[in-house]
């Protein structure tokens, strides 16, 4: 599976579009990263800077990229879905399965570019593989929840 990229604003022209951080703080983000921040991503630094939180940050990555944004919080997943791919695969490839309908299984993860991640759903879950963008924090407490509860 190859993800198409859809959109081709940069991240920071669509938080600033969002009217999630202003023109100021793009322009010091962005001087910040070529300066002291090498290295890491715009949302990153933003997000450091306290300008916005990683639900904004994760929610136009996934607009940029063109695949849908969840909340893993107000999803349920069913034990069989789960018992699809094991823990430490989710944790390893940071996503989780969601949902299974036919031949093809839904996953969380953060960013859907990350092939090795991808190869690693369709391998583990022998599936077709739908994705959701999700940020760290619930996919890491999507795992804690579901997974932990199933640990011997």
């Amino acid at each position: 599976m190859s993800p198409k990229r859809r959109l081709t604003a940069k991240i920071g022209e669509l938080l600033l579009e969002k009217h999630a951080i202003t023109k100021q703080q793009l322009e010091e983000a962005l001087s910040l990263q070529h300066s002291r921040y090498k290295g890491k991503f715009l949302g990153q630094i933003l997000s450091e800077l306290g300008y916005c939180n990683e639900e904004e940050i994760y929610s136009t990555l996934a607009m940029q990229l063109g695949y849908p944004y969840i909340k893993l919080s107000n999803c349920s997943i069913d034990e069989e879905v789960l018992a699809l791919v094991p823990q430490d695969t989710s944790e390893k490839l940071n996503f989780i399965p969601i949902d299974k309908i036919g031949n093809i299984l839904t996953i969380a993860m953060l960013n859907p570019l990350e092939k090795e991640s991808l190869k690693g759903a369709e391998e583990v879950s022998g599936l077709k593989i739908k994705i959701f963008v999700t940020t760290p924090s619930e996919l890491k407490k999507a795992q804690r929840e579901n997974y932990g509860a199933r640990r011997i």
